[in-house]
């Protein structure tokens, strides 16, 4: 399921594929050991520090991490090396009958997508096209 948080990048999308480069932009050093400093939130819970983290998961390179306690080192990590997403969707008609469908493979968050549907029978070549950023720790960013 992809949950959207579009309210992380409100404003920034002016067309289907346009956030390409958001969120990938380095953090300097110092700003990343502040935010791993600040970062209190119980493993598996949430707090702004840890959002911005995953939100910038790029700019955290594994040595920054080397102060943190082993058992947040090693789940902050995982949470980090989750870079991969799959996507379905379904086509509906204002009648409720299902004209399409999309089952993606797996594929690389932030990478760019054009994905044809399956079973859109007269209505032939259906695409969708767009992205998939992680935007916090339970939130997907998605527009296609």
């Amino acid at each position: 399921m992809i949950l959207l948080a579009e309210a992380a990048l409100a404003g920034a999308c002016s067309g289907t594929c346009a956030l390409s480069g958001a969120g990938e932009e380095l953090l300097p050093a110092e700003e990343v050991a502040s935010l791993l400093e600040a970062w209190t939130a119980p493993l598996g819970a949430s707090d702004l520090a840890l959002e911005t983290l995953l939100y910038h998961a790029g700019a955290v390179h594994p040595a920054a991490l080397n102060d943190l306690d082993p058992a947040r080192r090693a789940w902050l990590q995982s949470e980090l090396d989750r870079t991969r997403v799959t996507v379905e969707m379904s086509l509906v008609d204002d009648h409720g009958v299902v004209r399409g469908t999309l089952s993606s493979p797996p594929f690389s968050l932030r990478e760019k997508q054009h994905l044809e549907l399956e079973g859109t029978g007269s209505l032939a070549g259906v695409e969708a096209g767009g992205r998939v950023y992680r935007v916090g720790l339970d939130h997907l960013w998605s527009r296609w």
